[in-house]
């Protein structure tokens, strides 16, 4: 065993997941303990410990458990990989947000000091601003945003209507679900799971990068899910009980 170890409690404190999730990890078999005590309590070693790490950057990095699984089981990603590509991510973020800010705080001194505001510097900020509402363009590539445009066209403005209009009534049902403590295993999810993919994919098409882009935009932008009704809890039941579907597919 490793030369440290950690018991399930102590790993959800330190790490801020809840054991119901590092059961469910385990389930999965995506993070499995490295021991046992001999009364059955589970032992995370520090090689669990990096794991967890890489399942965590996989995961902001918007891709899906099942993905994430691959990728670690079959070594199709380093963990050096992993850790540059995190970085990455959060260095393009952080170079956006400090931008916003920096324009936003130039506007604030020069109306707190009553000057005349550099219109060069408002339509700056207007552009920043911008880029941070239009979404699509910020998560979709050129190519891809195409595509969603002629799926649009293909099905039509009613049968869109008809798309939207399911989407309230199936989030109250897995929110139902999810709030009876429901296991994503269980056939009522997994009903629910198949159900929520198909009204996804008559957008997608199934298309595998459209919908990893659509989850990412999710994942960066939580105003758009809560406008959908949907919170990160609910976001991560979804997950899982997607996860429990594509093992039974």
């Amino acid at each position: 065993m490793d030369t440290k170890a950690w018991k399930v409690g102590e790993l959800a404190k330190s790490t801020g997941l809840s054991i119901r999730t590092l059961h469910f990890y385990e389930e999965i078999s995506l993070l499995a303990p490295s021991a046992r005590t001999e009364s059955g309590h589970r032992i995370y070693g520090e090689k669990d410990l990096l794991r967890l790490q890489q399942i965590l950057s996989l995961k902001q990095l918007g891709l899906p458990l099942e993905n994430i699984k691959l990728c670690l089981d079959e070594k199709k990603i380093f963990p050096i990989q992993i850790i540059q590509a995190h970085k990455k991510r959060i260095e393009e973020e952080k170079v956006k947000v400090d931008q916003l800010y920096g324009l936003l705080s130039r506007l604030e001194k020069a109306l707190a000091a009553k000057k005349k505001l550099s219109m060069d510097e408002v339509i700056k900020t207007m552009e920043a601003i911008t880029m941070y509402e239009n979404m699509y363009k910020k998560y979709f590539t050129k190519k891809q945003l195409e595509k969603l445009s002629e799926r649009r066209k293909a099905l039509g403005e009613k049968k869109l209507k008809a798309i939207q209009a399911k989407w309230p009534k199936l989030i109250k049902a897995v929110r139902a679900e999810m709030i009876r403590g429901t296991h994503p295993n269980n056939p009522k999810a997994l009903r629910l799971a198949r159900q929520w993919k198909k009204l996804a994919n008559a957008i997608t098409k199934g298309d595998i990068d459209l919908s990893l882009s659509f989850m990412e935009m999710y994942k960066k932008e939580p105003k758009a899910l809560k406008k959908l009704g949907i919170d990160p809890k609910l976001q991560d039941y979804v997950g899982k009980i997607m996860f429990c579907l594509s093992k039974k597919n």
